[in-house]
């Protein structure tokens, strides 16, 4: 497996495999397959029936799964001071992508409706100047976000972001989402127009000084 040796992959990789058996070094092992609905007609013939489970046991489950990415976002600047649950509703609409080196995630002057919170990798930020020629903005990587310029008239992007080193995952979250989340917390709404005025400016500075 190509990601086995990518350290945000390894835990998982291994994981499954252990599940499944394949790390075990016995190597007698039975093989079996479950056969539920004869389970479970076994189980009802003796007077045991399976509790349905309720949407709240469903939820809470989900909830459980998504654990390592709740704490994650705590850790994302932008999302301070979200309580328990705007921060498990980002969790839940938000969508890990993962990008090989030298892919583009944003384009200059391209459509773009994702805001994009960085879990691994480093993303080069880049702009072409009046004069025709690229210039490198800065670098963001683990904890930063970008494309929080969606709500900009246009709706394009005004850098170019390229994946550079390594291949880089991101946290896609749609600006739908981002647009309720706005109106539902006061907290990332201010958050939300200051991270975005403060990257307009050091993005106006650049423009001038690259002009």
């Amino acid at each position: 497996c190509k990601n086995f040796e990518k350290p945000f992959f390894r835990q998982y990789i291994e994981n499954i495999l252990l599940h499944r058996g394949w790390l075990s070094e016995d190597q007698k092992m039975t093989d079996f397959i479950m056969l539920t609905d004869k389970t479970e007609l076994l189980l009802k013939s003796l007077g045991f029936i399976w509790p349905k489970l309720s949407a709240n046991q469903l939820y809470n489950m989900v909830i459980k799964s998504l654990e390592d990415r709740i704490s994650f976002i705590q850790t994302v600047s932008l999302f301070e001071g979200l309580d328990n649950e705007d921060l498990e509703y980002v969790a839940r609409v938000s969508k890990e992508v993962i990008y090989e080196e030298d892919s583009n995630i944003m384009l200059e002057d391209q459509s773009n409706k994702n805001l994009y919170i960085i879990v691994d990798g480093i993303i080069e930020l880049s702009r072409h100047s009046k004069s025709g020629w690229l210039g490198t903005i800065s670098l963001v990587s683990e904890g930063d976000f970008i494309g929080e310029d969606i709500f900009l008239k246009d709706e394009v992007s005004p850098v170019n972001a390229n994946v550079i080193f390594e291949d880089a995952v991101v946290l896609e979250i749609k600006d739908i989402e981002v647009t309720r989340l706005i109106k539902k917390s006061p907290e990332f709404s201010l958050a939300f127009l200051g991270a975005m005025s403060e990257r307009l400016r050091r993005l106006e500075r650049m423009i001038v000084n690259i002009g």
